[in-house]
């Protein structure tokens, strides 16, 4: 049928605060992730997303994470040299919170920063890693769709 109207993830976020989703952050965040240097180079990111194609790189700076680094920002940089720091390249949109964080506390936080990613800490461990859309797959999942 025709297009009625498109929904954008920070609508999601929006309904998955209002929706009061008391899911913990830890219960449906990303596990195939790695941590990477600020510092490290294009290079080594990249080698790190070949050797693992499930692998997502949470870019950190004195062990904060401060950015992610996908398959999607690989294929960005491909044309770029590989000696340039991997902090040139990454998509600094994250927040860092608690895995004991209720979603729809993280869904508001997220949605007023402006982010795209959260990185779920365990103190100042990264645990995990959720994106905008793995917040709208817990919309559907809530709302039994």
């Amino acid at each position: 049928g025709p297009l009625e109207g498109v929904v954008s993830t920070r609508e999601m976020l929006s309904a998955v605060a209002r929706a009061g989703v008391e899911t913990q952050l830890a219960q449906f965040a990303q596990r195939a992730i790695a941590t990477i240097s600020v510092r490290d180079s294009l290079a080594s990111a990249m080698a790190r997303l070949r050797a693992n194609t499930t692998l997502t790189l949470i870019v950190t700076d004195d062990e904060l994470p401060v950015g992610v680094f996908s398959r999607a920002d690989a294929v960005i940089a491909r044309e770029a040299d590989p000696t340039e720091a991997v902090n040139l390249w990454m998509d600094p949109n994250i927040v860092s919170l608690a895995a004991d964080m209720p979603a729809h506390r993280a869904a508001q936080q997220l949605h007023e920063a402006k982010s795209r990613h959260v990185a779920v800490c365990e103190g100042r461990d990264v645990t995990g890693l959720i994106s905008g859309l793995g917040f709208t797959e817990l919309f559907a999942i809530h709302a039994g769709a």
